[in-house]
């Protein structure tokens, strides 16, 4: 693991409303060709505004079986043929000797609306059928998946979505896996399709201009856009090795949170300045060696003026050196395919010495920054940089560089270790992890019916069993914007800082970061928002309802409410989500960007959700679940819900403050295996990576691990796999091992319960006790004639316990934690 890696850029590849591919894309922008025109795809009728940059002359080129492309939806297709030119572009060949040391990181803000938006009008239409590929297409965490099949990439793979600063993200999460060893390739980028649930949104919001939108000019608004970009990012030694063309290298990056308002910019810049001066320093550079930037750009009054403030306290000196453009001015706001386009825009430029215009621009008026206004501009460029400013107080700068010698400004805490020290969560045993451990102990299930009444074929959930929030003593004015989704997680944080020990004031705020995994986000929001703009036009889209339809507004509210202004993200990968997280905030710990993290993994219930899983006969339909985990009943699940959160700090930190060591984090593995959405590889065989490479990561043997606490949730398809990938990699080993579950008592809670499942582990560890799984009467299991041992209740002393997860989709995640006190 090598901190001081190099990472380059050896690939490109984009398609938006000004071009099909890079070469049309750039010689449109770089001319000042303006992509935005009256709107087509959806109804405007009754808007103010009619206008848009939509990608009408776009052609899927990609060649992939149409038993894959049928369950895509657009934004997956537009971000796949950006793939297939970037891989082009790289000469990069994908093969059986590389596919492990290849990931994929892709951003994005609505994920398949379109197909969310169809599904609700075939629902609400008594006489059409939905069809459940409408569903397998709507989720954010489908996307990255989707492109790990098309190129067959093996190794993490992953979804940003922090609205239009995904992005940026995406490469900032790329270039630390190169760093941490977790890869060697990665495949980056961010996609969104044109649709009626953002457009009604920001009209809602007012935020749309009726014109072109003229950013740093007369700033009245966005216009909305569609498109995606990619970037393929490798380490310098890859790249060397396989005579790759080097486009330039990502000299600085850095991701920070606002903590001051789910959708408006902090006036003062002030955490938007923090990321400039993060990314310049990471660098090793100056404000003055930046040739140009690209700047965020968006064209609304607050975001423009929030920015301007920003460029002023950092680029001022050099003024009459930096050029600045937005390209926002012809491709439109792109939501999560906006930084990662920017950045291929700026890469183009610093490789041909031209920068592309801001247009739409009234040079009338006065600047003291030369925004390039519309006409291009020729300028020896050597450093650019590319910013990104999104909703939920996102924040995240990169820079790109001609050169390619190494700086190092940043000690590695490789040989630091990093410990558990706080928790909580929000369960359906408990709320609290008190209360949570103590109903463990005694085999508390908790599940509910719901009314006989419904129109759903199942009828058990698990649901967190909490009516009033406010006694948890958040102000009333400030839980009235929140949704439930926001309300589990919101607690869960809090209430972990609390468990830890740890205020966060002045000193520390941009000191701690926050990760948010979640599955399936805020569905319930984003299912109510569409089935009113579905039912009454564009129009009926509410301002007070549609921030909280983006997947990042959960993690918003938490950083808001908690003071934390380090770097910030929110991951949707899918039931990993919450143990995805926890390794994303392990490895920024080991890479010395932040001294704590706060992790999370959250998922409600809802009707939505319940509506959703039942229509793909995912829902459990029996009686009385009684054991239903490892019980080899069917092939479903009880859906739950809640919200576990950890903090994450270096024991050096830890023991300076006192803090309570739960559980150290020696390693972790992420791997995938390709299949189509919806469905898991049977085989095992991505598990079993997984658990090699978190031991490898750790540097241990397979056979100190002690216990295990699995990812089972009823589904015999997925139980079995687990149990016989479990009996492959431990052989006669597994027979002294226990296996422990947590949803057979709170249900498939998809992130929340994958983060629960660490909080579990370190329980075990730290308290010496074991939580019961099943009955006594059935602890052994015979399964294709293989007896496993499923845990009985006893205490006793574990070092090391292995937690493991899956994804549908084919993604799969193995942490391993040891006794703190080792």
């Amino acid at each position: 693991m090598d901190n001081e890696k190099i990472c380059v850029v050896t690939g490109l590849g984009v398609n938006c409303s000004i071009g099909n591919n890079l070469e049309e894309v750039w010689d449109n922008a770089v001319n000042g060709v303006s992509g935005i025109k009256n709107v087509k795809g959806i109804d405007t009728t009754n808007a103010y505004a009619k206008i848009g940059a939509t990608a009408e002359a776009f052609k899927c080129t990609f060649k992939m079986p149409k038993r894959y492309t049928r369950v895509m939806d657009r934004t997956s297709i537009l971000v796949i043929e950006a793939v297939n030119e970037a891989i082009k572009d790289s000469n990069l060949i994908l093969d059986e000797e590389n596919k492990e040391r290849i990931s994929v990181s892709i951003g994005s803000c609505t994920g398949g609306a379109l197909s969310a938006e169809k599904f609700e009008r075939d629902h609400s239409d008594n006489n059409v059928r939905e069809n459940p590929n409408d569903i397998l297409r709507i989720p954010v965490n489908c996307i990255a998946r989707n492109v790990a099949l098309f190129v067959g990439a093996e190794g993490v793979v992953s979804n940003i979505s922090n609205a239009c600063a995904a992005g940026n993200i995406s490469i900032a999460y790329a270039c630390d896996l190169i760093k941490r060893g977790q890869a060697d390739v990665v495949i980056v980028g961010g996609t969104d399709a044109f649709a009626s649930l953002p457009f009604a949104g920001f009209h809602a919001l007012q935020a749309l201009d009726k014109n072109n939108c003229s950013p740093f000019s007369r700033s009245q608004g966005i216009s909305l856009g569609e498109g995606a970009g990619v970037l393929i990012i490798e380490s310098l030694e890859h790249a060397l090795e396989r005579k790759a063309r080097i486009y330039c290298k990502i000299a600085g990056y850095s991701v920070t949170g606002d903590s001051y308002h789910i959708t408006a910019p902090k006036p003062d810049g002030e955490s938007q300045i923090f990321a400039i001066k993060s990314a310049i320093a990471e660098a090793g550079i100056h404000s003055k060696d930046i040739d140009y930037l690209n700047a965020h750009g968006t064209g609304t009054p607050l975001n423009d003026a929030a920015e301007l403030t920003s460029i002023k306290e950092i680029f001022y000196e050099s003024k009459n050196h930096i050029k600045i453009s937005s390209t926002k001015s012809m491709i439109g706001h792109c939501l999560g395919a906006a930084s990662a386009i920017e950045a291929i825009i700026s890469i183009k430029a610093l490789n041909t010495s031209k920068i592309p215009p801001t247009i739409n621009f009234d040079e009338e008026v006065e600047n003291e920054f030369d925004f390039v206004p519309n006409r291009n501009q020729e300028k020896n460029l050597n450093i650019v940089m590319s910013n990104s400013f999104a909703f939920g107080g996102n924040n995240a700068s990169v820079i790109f560089s001609k050169s390619i010698e190494k700086v190092v400004n940043r000690r590695a805490y490789d040989d630091e270790k990093v410990y558990i020290t706080g928790m909580d969560c929000m369960t359906p045993i408990g709320v609290g992890i008190n209360e949570y451990w103590s109903n463990s102990m005694a085999g508390k299930k908790g599940f509910t019916i719901i009314d006989s009444d419904s129109d759903f074929k199942s009828s058990f959930i698990a649901d967190v069993k909490v009516d009033n929030f406010s006694e948890f003593g958040i102000k009333p004015g400030f839980m009235r914007k929140l949704d439930r989704l926001s309300k589990l997680l919101l607690i869960s944080g809090v209430n972990a800082l609390k468990n830890a020990g740890l205020e966060i004031n002045k000193d520390i705020e941009k000191e701690i970061g926050l990760i948010v995994g979640t599955s399936d986000g805020p569905a319930a929001e984003i299912g109510a928002f569409i089935k009113s703009i579905n039912s009454n036009g564009i129009k009926g889209g509410s301002a007070l309802s549609f921030p909280n339809t983006v997947y990042n507004a959960a993690a918003g509210y938490l950083s808001i409410m908690s003071k934390i202004k380090g770097y910030t993200a929110t991951i949707v990968n899918g039931v990993s989500s919450g143990m995805d997280s926890l390794c994303y905030g392990y490895d920024l710990l080991k890479l010395n960007r932040s001294k704590y993290m706060l992790i999370s993994g959250v998922d409600e219930y809802s009707d939505t959700i319940h509506l959703l899983y039942d229509k793909l006969n995912s829902l459990y339909i029996g009686e009385e679940p009684d054991e239903l985990v490892y019980g080899f009943k069917g092939n479903e699940f009880i859906v739950g819900e809640g919200s576990t959160s950890l903090l994450l700090e270096t024991k050096e930190n830890a023991l300076k403050r006192g803090a309570t060591l739960y559980a150290e984090i020696v390693g972790y593995g992420i791997t995938n295996s390709p299949c189509k959405p919806g469905r898991i590889s049977l085989d095992g065989k991505g598990l079993e990576k997984a658990i090699i490479k978190a031991c490898e990561n750790a540097g241990i043997a397979l056979n100190v691990i002690d216990a295990i606490v699995g990812f089972a949730n009823g589904s015999s398809i997925i139980d079995k796999m687990e149990l016989r990938c479990y009996k492959n990699i431990f052989k006669e080993k597994l027979n002294h091992m226990n296996i422990h579950t947590v949803k057979n008592m709170v249900g498939e809670g998809r992130a929340a319960t994958s983060a629960l499942q660490i909080a579990h582990a370190a329980l075990m560890l730290y308290h010496g006790q074991t939580p019961i799984t099943r009955k006594k009467i059935d602890t052994d299991i015979n399964i294709d004639d293989m007896t496993i041992n499923i845990n009985e209740k006893e205490n006793g002393f574990y070092r090391y316990v292995l937690v493991t997860s899956f994804s549908f989709g084919g993604g799969f995640s193995a942490v391993i934690l040891k006794n703190a006190n080792l």
